[in-house]
């Protein structure tokens, strides 16, 4: 299969380069979140920025994002690293392109060559997936909240950003992480930044642990230094975070909000064990039992037990990994792969009823 992903001009995260560029210089591009890296990691995908387009549909994020009319100017023309205004204003991005540099217009692409087209928000208007009747065609939206539970725009699949492990059977919804990364794939970018170290030490604390931004400190955990543990906190440059976090032992979350569960997948992914309570992330299935922890004392008494058994910690890191592998990667994929599978039977998405609606957001939020 073929994949492309697309992103507006527009959007406020993801990855400022060229079609072709390796997956290390993508992830140094970003604008904010590592993203879908495993597209092209994995599967050789190809990533393209379009211009925005002015119709209705490619209006969608402003559902659920509205950034000030500045920072869309700034975002098509100015290099990432000099725009100011929300946000932008304590982001440290590492691009000094512009999307400008490498945006394309909708209508100059072959979209035909595409099994499967993923886009971020809805960057290709329907008028242009029409023209493509063998091409899958999905939207991701930036923001997961607030996504009316059916697809819409013309398109063939909406991407829930859910970590669940449901294979969807053919068109319609089909969860898919915004962090579709494989078990061991930042493990490796990290390794082309700095070599690992020698001995992992030191506990990382999960961004949401605090509402600071950017993050300096993080009271609750600073008791793991009596365990003679270094306390990381999130950088907002991306490689340097990075590597904090692959050079760590421990990715812990305590207290603070409750997350979908990204930033988990790339702790695993750089190859650092997960400790938290599955309660606080929509992605709990990611967590075995072995590594829950519920307070101050189970960490404490979980971190004494791993730091003293170098194999359990390399069976419940491996144990991780496995879930990232199943949950994140091979699940998403088996369900696009039927997605297409149904279209090219001739099939289309289902059309929203009110029962339908009620079961989808029962299911997601209940």
């Amino acid at each position: 299969m073929k994949i492309a992903l697309v992103k507006q001009d527009i959007y406020q995260d993801l990855y400022v380069c060229d079609t072709g560029t390796a997956p290390a210089a993508m992830l140094e591009s970003t604008i904010m979140r590592i993203g879908p890296l495993g597209l092209f990691t994995l599967f050789d995908a190809d990533f393209l920025i379009v211009k925005k387009r002015p119709e209705r549909e490619c209006d969608a994020y402003r559902r659920n994002y509205r950034p000030p009319s500045g920072v869309l100017r700034q975002l098509r023309t100015k290099p990432i690293g000099e725009i100011r205004g929300e946000v932008f204003d304590y982001l440290r991005p590492r691009s000094k392109h512009s999307h400008a540099d490498f945006c394309i217009e909708v209508d100059s692409v072959d979209w035909g060559k595409y099994d499967i087209v993923i886009s971020i928000n809805v960057s290709v208007p329907t008028r242009v997936a029409r023209q493509y009747p063998g091409t899958l065609w999905c939207y991701m939206m930036g923001e997961a909240t607030g996504q009316l539970p059916f697809v819409q725009y013309g398109y063939d699949v909406r991407l829930t950003q859910d970590i669940s492990g449901n294979v969807a059977e053919g068109l319609g919804a089909a969860d898919f992480p915004y962090t579709f990364i494989g078990p061991a794939c930042l493990e490796s970018i990290a390794a082309t930044f700095a070599p690992p170290p020698a001995e992992k030490r030191g506990v990382y604390a999960e961004i949401n642990c605090t509402t600071e931004r950017p993050v300096r400190a993080v009271p609750q955990l600073e008791f793991v230094r009596g365990f003679g543990h270094e306390l990381l906190v999130h950088s907002q440059d991306i490689v340097e975070n990075l590597l904090r976090v692959a050079g760590s032992k421990y990715f812990v979350k305590l207290g603070g909000r409750k997350i979908r569960g990204n930033s988990v997948i790339e702790a695993i992914s750089a190859g650092t064990l997960v400790l938290m309570d599955p309660k606080d992330v929509m992605g709990g299935l990611l967590l075995p039992v072995e590594t829950w922890v519920r307070g101050r004392r189970d960490i404490e008494e979980k971190i004494s037990e791993i730091d003293r058994d170098s194999v359990l910690y390399r069976e419940l890191l491996g144990e991780q990994r496995k879930r990232v592998s199943q949950f994140v990667v091979e699940a998403p994929m088996e369900s696009l792969r039927n997605c297409l599978e149904s279209k090219r039977r001739g099939e289309h998405p289902p059309r929203p009823s009110a029962l339908g609606i009620a079961r989808d957001l029962r299911r997601r939020y209940f």
